[in-house]
């Protein structure tokens, strides 16, 4: 660069590192099209939580509701228009936060649900539970078991039973967010 002083060719410098590539937008444009893809997932009252400005709110809930391909991939675009304006990295980490909860809650529910059937298959069931549980009302499960295990042999519609057992140990385990 003859000709040109050092404190130009600093400014020259710093103007090219400022400079976005086409190619770089593009690709910042497509992370934010998929961000807001990953929001149109989730249910509105999981949306409520994030906090989303009124209109990308009701864009998100609207191109939830467009069945055309067209027309969503047009919305999903405005939606990515619309996330610029947004903190999208703020935005990507509550998402984790709250897949990294619903994973938690699914395990939690899991983990409940192989109470509930170890209980009413496994006669050492009861015991078991004891075990790590020892406050659980011994008389009162055996009879929940007892009655939920009639339940099922007899085929009831609505296992009464059934759903006590399950609320029983959902009060007694505690749900905790790991890791």
């Amino acid at each position: 660069m003859k000709g040109k002083t050092r404190e130009a060719q600093d400014v020259d410098e710093q103007e090219d590192e400022q400079r976005v590539s086409k190619t770089q937008r593009k690709r910042h444009v497509e992370a934010l099209q998929d961000l807001g893809g990953v929001l149109l997932e989730l249910e509105p009252s999981a949306l409520v939580k994030f906090g989303l400005p009124e209109r990308l709110y009701e864009a998100i809930l609207e191109a939830q509701s467009i069945k055309a391909n067209g027309a969503r991939r047009r919305q999903l675009q405005y939606i990515g228009k619309l996330m610029r304006d947004v903190d999208a990295e703020q935005i990507q980490l509550q998402i984790e936060a709250f897949q990294d909860g619903s994973q938690a809650r699914k395990r939690y529910d899991r983990l409940i649900e192989g109470w509930r059937d170890r209980l009413i298959n496994d006669m050492n069931g009861l015991t078991a539970l004891l075990a790590e549980y020892p406050s659980v009302d011994r008389e009162a499960t055996s009879q929940l078991i007892a009655q939920a295990r009639e339940e099922v042999q007899n085929s009831v519609a609505t296992p009464k039973a059934f759903r006590q057992i399950y609320r029983m140990l959902k009060a007694l385990i505690p749900f905790v967010l790991t890791e």
